[in-house]
């Protein structure tokens, strides 16, 4: 009797988490309904929508915002969500730099800051600055600790996210098996969610742009490193040990570069920003032009893959034919990608599509020559409109979809 009782009782407290979820999902993607409004959009009884829309009044989760007379019958209240509920800090950390946002309860954009970093930095070093960056952000919102409902991070490679683990990385110098748990927690009191960059991204994808239904996608990061995040009937897939989508490290051309993670001809070896800015220092070797000489005043005399395009811009054959070459090697691994999933949409972003045409020429011509034109034709190709953004807010919405996804859902 007793275990039939406490069945019961986890039966409708899930019921209800369910039925909230429901509601505030979708005052996300059509803010401002009536109760009448949200009865006939969850398909729930009136009573039970009362009860719901009471139960996130109460809670400061949403707020009515006045009556307002929609068709016949007396004026509705009109309810939306509640921005000043709480705010959430997403950390993301890439092979070059660490970028971190604060969002609102709406997942709007409240402050951003940015640091650089460089391989070599050791684990500890990275945590540290990690952490300054969120408390920068914390500072920059102005907002009650108490009102913080907790960090999302995001880091490179594999990632044990229950446990909070950079488990692996291969740009980042030393990291494997590194606590982040801990030291977040510490700094910050509150609850912190982890998973990996690219497959933040997505989410941050899908969090900015609720109302397109993005529920069926592949979102390729075409940065220093190079790295695919898959989304199918709106969720991520991670795979049976979590890394699917490490596609900078599948094989492209054996017996090539050595890539950072010890294997050789790695797509991440052979077509990233890392591998462009390589190449162009072998070049530079060929002329006899020290990379130093081409970056006055930079005193590492290290080379980028933006140098790459400068000298593009100033009629460089060569370069523009080393890059070409990379942006074609990334649409034949894409197109691809694009047989084994068959996605709706591909969507690029990171470092390398801020080279416009440059990339996304040769990189279209490649998937019209490996791709079916059946198949291209209902496959939507984009560039992410989210920049810098996208890693970041895919960490904070780690924190928000506690909130607004009820489990199981």
């Amino acid at each position: 009797m007793q275990s039939t009782t406490n069945r019961l009782i986890g039966n409708h407290a899930l019921l209800k988490q369910l039925n909230r979820s429901h509601v505030l999902n979708l005052l996300r993607r059509q803010n401002g309904l009536s109760r009448k409004e949200l009865t006939r959009l969850t398909q729930l009884d009136g009573k039970t929508i009362t009860n719901v829309t009471k139960d996130l009044l109460r809670l400061g989760m949403i707020k009515a915002i006045g009556k307002l007379s929609r068709g016949v019958g007396r004026p509705s209240e009109i309810l939306e969500l509640n921005p000043q509920y709480g705010f959430a800090i997403g950390v993301d950390l890439g092979a070059s730099h660490i970028a971190g946002i604060a969002v609102d309860f709406t997942g709007t954009i409240l402050s951003r800051s940015q640091s650089a970093i460089h391989y070599g930095m050791a684990p500890s070093t990275v945590i540290k600055r990690m952490i300054s960056i969120g408390e920068m952000i914390h500072k920059q919102v102005k907002a009650d600790r108490r009102k913080l409902l907790g960090v999302g991070v995001c880091v490179p490679g594999a990632v044990n996210r229950e446990e909070g683990i950079g488990v692996w990385a291969a740009n980042l110098s030393k990291w494997e098996n590194v606590p982040l748990r801990y030291p977040f927690e510490k700094a910050f009191g509150s609850p912190v969610f982890f998973d990996e960059s690219t497959r933040c991204a997505a989410l941050g994808e899908m969090f900015a742009r609720v109302h397109d239904e993005l529920n069926d996608f592949l979102l390729l990061d075409l940065s220093l490193g190079i790295g695919a995040a898959i989304v199918q009937n709106g969720r991520l897939y991670y795979g049976h040990m979590g890394i699917a989508g490490e596609i900078g490290h599948t094989t492209v051309n054996p017996g090539g570069m050595v890539c950072r993670c010890g294997k050789q001809g790695c797509l991440e070896a052979e077509a990233s920003g890392f591998a462009i800015a390589k190449k162009y220092s072998d070049l530079l070797r060929k002329r006899k032009i020290s990379s130093t000489t081409m970056k006055k005043g930079k005193q590492s005399g290290a080379v980028s893959a933006r140098d790459v395009l400068d000298r593009i811009a100033q009629g460089d054959e060569d370069c523009k034919t080393l890059f070409s070459d990379a942006a074609r090697m990334l649409g034949a691994a894409a197109a691809n990608a694009v047989m084994i999933l068959n996605p709706v949409s591909l969507i690029l972003m990171g470092g390398l599509t801020r080279a416009g045409d440059l990339l996304l020429r040769p990189f279209r011509e490649t998937l019209r020559k490996e791709l079916r034109p059946e198949i291209l034709e209902k496959l939507n190709v984009e560039i992410s409109f989210l920049g810098d953004d996208g890693g970041p807010l895919g960490a904070a919405s780690l924190v928000l979809n506690q909130i607004y996804e009820a489990p199981g859902i």
